[in-house]
């Protein structure tokens, strides 16, 4: 938390120092905005602080999609069209 914190303070005193049209600016005003949402995992074990975990469970409709490019037959595509959506 402290070191989150120290971020915080950080993001704000740097962003004073910039001009308005520096390329930084936009995603530092983005986080900043969002701030609470992005500090929530502080006080809620339950959130991780990556998404890895829904990538993975995403990988193998990615690798398998192009495999159900040719279903097989109608009920086999709305099959997939079902897993998929």
């Amino acid at each position: 938390k402290p070191l989150l914190e120290d971020m915080h303070a950080w993001l704000l005193r740097e962003r004073e120092t910039l001009s308005r049209s520096s390329e930084v600016l936009k995603p530092m005003n983005y986080m900043l905005r969002r701030w609470d949402d992005f500090a929530r995992f502080l006080y809620d074990g339950r959130i991780c602080l990556t998404n890895n975990c829904a990538e993975r469970a995403l990988r193998g409709i990615a690798l398998g999609r192009r495999n159900w490019t040719f279903a097989g037959s109608q009920r086999g595509a709305d099959r997939a069209a079902i897993m998929l959506t």
